[in-house]
C-alpha cells in the first residue's frame, strides 16, 4: 500500500483538543479485579458469554475462549460501578433470550460477534429496543464487505476481530489486516466508535510490542480497545491503576506524534509482523 495513503486519520495540532476520550474495556469476572477497575480509570467491564462454536472454529489457533455465565454477570453487577458490556453468542435462535437475560441482570451494552449481514444487526437492535447500547464485532469477510451499511445503524461501537478474520482468511498473522492495507481501506467506511486489538503495558506486548499497537490505534483514530489476557498476565500482582495510567500516557504521547513519526512506527509494525508471520494450520 502507498505509504502516503496511510495516516489519513491523524489529527492536526489544531484538532487535538477535540480528540475524544479513549475507552479501555476490561475482560474479567474476577470480583477483586472489578473492584480495582471501578476506581482506576477502566471505562467498562466485559462479561464474555461467547463460546458456542468457537472452540471448533478456532481449533489449533492460540486464542482466548471464555465461558462466563449468567451467574458471573450477576456477581459483577453487584459490585461494578462502571458500565458492564456483555458479549453474547453469534446471532441464532437463542439470541433474543440471551439479550433478555443480559439486560435483566445488569448489562448496559451488548456486543454481537460474528455478524455477517446488516439485517442480523437490525434484528439485534429490534430485540434490544433501546434498552441498552449495541456494538458489533467485524470478524468475517461478509461483515467487512458491508461495514459501511452496518455503520449507518445506531451502534455504540464497531470492533475489528482479527482472530476470527485470520482464521477465515488463513492469514499468516492475526495482525495482517493492519499492515496489508485492509484496515486502512476499511476505516473510512466506519462512522461509529471504532477499535481493534488488545493493549497491555506499553513497554511489553508479544508478539507485537504494545507501543506499536498504540501508535496504530492513534493513527487510525480508534476510540477504544480491550484489556484481555496479555494485560491480566502482565499486571498480575501489580497496581492496576498504575498500569492504566501507563497505557493512557502512551496514548497521549502517540497523539502528540507527527505524521512522519506515526508512519515510521507503521513501517516498524510491518517489519515486525513480517518477521513473525507463520502459515496457520
Amino acid at each position: 500500500m502507498d505509504p502516503m495513503a496511510l495516516g489519513q486519520f491523524t489529527l492536526s495540532n489544531d484538532k487535538k483538543t477535540m480528540i475524544p476520550h479513549f475507552e479501555l474495556c476490561l475482560f474479567t469476572v474476577d470480583c477483586d479485579l472489578v473492584r480495582q477497575a471501578n476506581s482506576c480509570g477502566i471505562d467498562a467491564i466485559i462479561v464474555d458469554w461467547e463460546w458456542r462454536g468457537k472452540e471448533e472454529r478456532q481449533k489449533n489457533f492460540d486464542t482466548q475462549i471464555n465461558h462466563h455465565t449468567l451467574d458471573d454477570l450477576k456477581a459483577v453487577a453487584k459490585i461494578a460501578t462502571i458500565p458492564i458490556i456483555c458479549r453474547i453468542n453469534a446471532i441464532s435462535a437463542d439470541t433474543k433470550q440471551e439479550i433478555e437475560a443480559a439486560l435483566s441482570h445488569g448489562a448496559a451494552e451488548l456486543l454481537i460477534p460474528m455478524v455477517r449481514t446488516k439485517r442480523e444487526v437490525e434484528q439485534a437492535l429490534d430485540w434490544t429496543q433501546d434498552r441498552a447500547k449495541v456494538g458489533i464485532l467485524i470478524e468475517t469477510n461478509a461483515a467487512v464487505n458491508c461495514a459501511m451499511e452496518m455503520s449507518s445503524l445506531p451502534l455504540s461501537r464497531m470492533y475489528l476481530g482479527m482472530n476470527d478474520l485470520c482464521v477465515e482468511n488463513r492469514s499468516p498473522h492475526i495482525f495482517t489486516p493492519l499492515v496489508n492495507g485492509q484496515l486502512d481501506a476499511l476505516r473510512p467506511k466506519i462512522a461509529r466508535p471504532f477499535g481493534f486489538g488488545g493493549l497491555t503495558l506499553p513497554h511489553l506486548g508479544h508478539p507485537i510490542p504494545c507501543q506499536l499497537l498504540v501508535d496504530a490505534m492513534v493513527r487510525l483514530d480508534c476510540h477504544f480497545s480491550f484489556l484481555r489476557r496479555a494485560f491480566l498476565k502482565d499486571t498480575a500482582g501489580k497496581n492496576m491503576g498504575s498500569a492504566v495510567s501507563q497505557i493512557r500516557h502512551a496514548i497521549h504521547c502517540s497523539r502528540e506524534k507527527s505524521f512522519q513519526q506515526l508512519l515510521a512506527s507503521h513501517r516498524e509494525l510491518q517489519q515486525c509482523v513480517e518477521r513473525r508471520a507463520i502459515v496457520q494450520p
